[in-house]
């Protein structure tokens, strides 16, 4: 796991984590769809938190990364040292090393010397790589990354913009308990054949809603702190 403090550690809660992504090391995940990094990129096609992707020669990937308008960024030299670019940020990360030290440090370490430099630099909180093991491990970013949102009020859908904390919650559990989607319509059945006590079932309701919304609530901050 990686050696920086968790960025929601400290009070109050900073307007974001800054994470920047090892892309070349996501290339299968990326074409293959997997579930756990689609989940991040569509996070950060929200713009609601800086999320940097390194540069990668792949050009379907690439475009995929164009195509939810990701922050994909460059590297170039000044000075002789080597600079990132994207729109988060824009710094030097390391002197410049000669050809034959980075082909050596490419095959020893399965990563580019740039790439190394860049996820290690300065400019972000959280690293995310599948290569470098003293990155941040990605199911535990994703976490980070959720509790920061609920902890700030953010409540955005993957294309469909804001969707409040209720329907965020509810779309929440219909996912872990899909059986909840037909609890609605039990309750209203259970109604219409029990006029009588209609005002109990609507409270009985309203009470599983609130516990089931708080242990999701709770399960959520347990997450951040094992």
């Amino acid at each position: 796991m990686h050696s920086r403090s968790n960025p929601l550690d400290k009070k109050p809660v900073p307007s974001a984590p800054s994470i920047i992504v090892h892309t070349a090391s996501y290339i299968k995940h990326i074409k293959e769809q997997n579930a756990e990094f689609w989940r991040l990129m569509k996070i950060a096609s929200l713009n609601t938190v800086p999320i940097v992707f390194t540069p990668v020669n792949d050009k379907e990937v690439q475009k995929v990364l164009s195509s939810l308008n990701l922050d994909l960024s460059e590297y170039y030299i000044v000075a002789n040292e080597c600079a990132i670019k994207s729109r988060f940020v824009s710094g030097v990360f390391s002197a410049e090393m000669d050809e034959v030290s980075n082909k050596k440090f490419e095959k020893d370490m399965k990563m580019s010397m740039n790439d190394h430099m860049a996820i290690h630099s300065r400019y972000f909180d959280l690293c995310v790589s599948d290569i470098d093991p003293k990155t941040t491990d990605l199911s535990r970013v994703l976490d980070i990354l959720q509790v920061y949102h609920i902890k700030n009020g953010i409540f955005k859908g993957f294309g469909t913009g804001d969707i409040g904390e209720f329907f965020y919650y509810l779309n929440k559990l219909n996912l872990i308990i899909p059986e909840h989607r037909i609890l609605p319509a039990v309750f209203h059945d259970f109604k219409v054949h029990f006029p009588e006590h209609y005002d109990d079932l609507e409270n009985l309701m309203q009470s599983l809603a609130d516990r089931i919304t708080l242990m999701e609530k709770a399960a959520i901050e347990v997450s951040i702190t094992h």
